[in-house]
Order: C-alpha cells, then sequence, then structure tokens
C-alpha cells in the first residue's frame, strides 16, 4: 500500500495537470470552432454576396440587350406597317396604269359592219 501511496503522490500533480490540460485543449478547440465557424460564414457570406451582385449586373445587362433588340424589332415592325400601304397604293396604280395604257393599243373589230365574206375571213 505504501507503494501506491508514493505513486499517488507522484502522479497526483501529472492527472492534474493532464485535467487541467485537457481542458484547455477543449477551451480553446471550442473556441476555435465557434470563430473558425462565424469566420467561415462570414467568408461565404461574402463571396456569396459579390456572386449575387454579379449574377444581377449580367441580368441588368441581358434586360437592357432584350429591350433594346424588342424596340429595334417593334420599329422595323412599324416601319414596314407604315410602308406597306404606300406600296399597296404604287401597286394600285402602276396596275391601273398599265391596264389603261394596254386598252389603248387594243382594238376589236366590229362584228355588225362586216359583211359576210369579211364575217367568215374573220
Amino acid at each position: 500500500m505504501a507503494d501506491w501511496a508514493n505513486v499517488n503522490a507522484i502522479l497526483a500533480p501529472f492527472g492534474g495537470a493532464v485535467v487541467l490540460a485537457g481542458v484547455i485543449v477543449t477551451a480553446a478547440f471550442g473556441l476555435f470552432k465557434l470563430l473558425g465557424e462565424k469566420w467561415l460564414d462570414a467568408k461565404f457570406s461574402e463571396k456569396l454576396q459579390v456572386l449575387e451582385h454579379r449574377h444581377q449586373k449580367e441580368l441588368e445587362e441581358l434586360k437592357i440587350k432584350y429591350v433594346r433588340l424588342t424596340d429595334r424589332a417593334t420599329r422595323l415592325n412599324q416601319r414596314e406597317f407604315d410602308a406597306i400601304p404606300e406600296c399597296w397604293a404604287l401597286m394600285q396604280d402602276a396596275y391601273l396604269r398599265t391596264e389603261t395604257f394596254i386598252r389603248k393599243g387594243q382594238s376589236y373589230a366590229d362584228l355588225s359592219k362586216m359583211n359576210p365574206s369579211h364575217l367568215d375571213a374573220f
């Protein structure tokens, strides 16, 4: 028993030191985990904000491009709708002038004034 008392007396300070070291390591680990989590969350949040900003900027650029393209298409359609009636009026005028010109050059035989021999030849 005396041997155990001596061993106990020798190991008691070491046991306290081990327990103290364990408490310190556990506290340091907990502190590191808490601060590390906050630091990682802050870094990820910062990167997420940068990414969201980049996506918003790209989305705005695409919206502007879309508006520009649709505006251009709308203007082209408006010009087309303005030009079609004018083209139609010009085509009708050309058709009527051509028809009038062709009719002036056409002649029809008056069958009532022809004698029977001319009528047979016709």
